[in-house]
């Protein structure tokens, strides 16, 4: 498989991925919302706003974490999966000596077709180090000597 068509179907489990991530977690935060808008005050007065306040902070830390989710699913909607890099930018995948990334948004080892990948961001410490490189070039990350192999 091309190393396009391979970033192709990368992106599309990204991000199914990230829009099931999306998904999951606002149903979540439904679920803690209802919780505490339909709470009913008690006799117990301070138990009653001590477990109102516990399911805001809740509240407010998915709401934070959802923010999180869709920038991240933002960046990854800014990349075009049909072009290909001739030098390693946001949007890049890269095969080298020790393993293929792709630089799109940070998350975990995505296995398919029998090959590891591994999503990282451009603005990462490793991101940073590839960008760009091109096709050929060697360089040392982590005591590691890298070489691109390929870039698309």
């Amino acid at each position: 498989m091309s190393l396009l068509l391979f970033k192709q179907k990368l992106y599309k489990l990204l991000c199914e991925e990230m829009d099931n991530r999306i998904k999951e977690l606002q149903i979540t935060l439904d679920s803690a919302i209802h919780s505490r808008n339909s709470d009913t005050k008690s006799s117990a007065g301070d138990k009653h706003e001590t477990g109102r306040e516990m399911l805001q902070q809740e509240i407010d830390q998915y709401t934070s974490r959802l923010a999180v989710l869709n920038q991240q699913f933002q960046i990854l909607k800014n990349i075009n999966p049909e072009k290909c890099h001739k030098t390693i930018a946001g949007g890049s995948i890269v095969k080298t000596n020790t393993g293929i990334f792709f630089f799109s948004i940070a998350a975990q080892k995505i296995i398919t077709d029998n090959q590891e990948c591994f999503p990282i961001s451009i603005d990462s410490p490793i991101g940073h180090t590839f960008k760009g490189k091109t096709a050929g070039e060697s360089f040392r990350f982590n005591n590691r000597e890298i070489e691109v192999l390929e870039v698309c």
